[in-house]
């Protein structure tokens, strides 16, 4: 199945062409690296398929029930807000799933005439918060800010406490957290230290859905990447392989 299909996109900001006719399809479980020089337009790129950018020409279709998942400017949150808030954010529908399974329990502790209505409604509820994983959500949280290298003692500290840095890798692990099926990144290893990298590469490797990343660490994407394009003169070629594999092809 084809998650995302981006058809000769082109986009010019005045005389300067960025892209003339990039095109690209992603399917189910691909793990796509984006390379090219500083400057040939891959963020660019990359926020076409996010509506951010309207291109001049092309078009970019995705199948409905398709999300995508893009890292996105760093947000603002109320005074007071700690970066478990955050992160327990990005689960907004399994805990509203669980306020919703709290309140049937409490209709069917008082009983009452519609108790088989009810049942029904919390087994239907039941069934959809499990298969969201939402027994795990917590457990799921702390495993990734951990491997983002935050540490325990950082969980109940206010979000405007933490630099720069370290909101972007939040803002990261949020992304991660909520596993669209289709996830965008641009540069994620930046303000990563090394086992945050390993983490990242292992983490993504097994990821359920699909990936396009752009990023200048070869190594990196020679773990985590099974096919590479290249952004050149405004059009994407694209290799088979990792980037180990793209080297040896062009």
């Amino acid at each position: 199945m084809v998650l995302l299909q981006a058809d000769k996109i082109g986009l010019a900001f005045g005389e300067r062409k960025i892209l003339t006719a990039a095109s690209l399809a992603i399917g189910e479980k691909e793990r796509i690296g984006m390379v090219g020089r500083n400057g040939s337009g891959k963020s660019t790129f990359l926020k076409c398929l996010t509506g951010e950018l309207i291109p001049d020409s092309g078009t970019v279709f995705l199948p409905n029930g398709v999300s995508l998942g893009y890292l996105e400017q760093l947000p603002d949150y109320p005074v007071g807000t700690t970066i478990w808030d955050v992160i327990m954010a990005s689960f907004s529908q399994i805990l509203e799933q669980r306020g919703q399974l709290r309140e049937l329990e409490r209709q069917l502790a008082a009983g009452g005439p519609n108790l088989d209505q009810v049942l029904e409604q919390y087994a239907h509820v039941s069934q959809a918060y499990e298969l969201a994983n939402g027994y795990v959500c917590e457990a799921m949280a702390r495993r990734i800010l951990l491997g983002l290298g935050f540490v325990e003692g950082q969980f109940k500290q206010p979000w405007a406490a933490f630099s720069g840095g370290e909101k972007t890798r939040l803002n990261l692990g949020c992304l991660l957290a909520k596993e669209p099926p289709l996830l965008l990144l641009d540069e994620p290893t930046n303000n990563l230290d090394v086992d945050a990298v390993e983490w990242l590469e292992g983490y993504l490797t097994t990821y359920s859905g699909a990936i396009l990343v752009v990023s200048h660490d070869r190594m990196f994407l020679d773990r985590v990447a099974n096919r590479i394009v290249e952004l050149r003169d405004g059009c994407l070629n694209s290799y088979p392989g990792n980037y180990s594999n793209y080297l040896k092809l062009k």
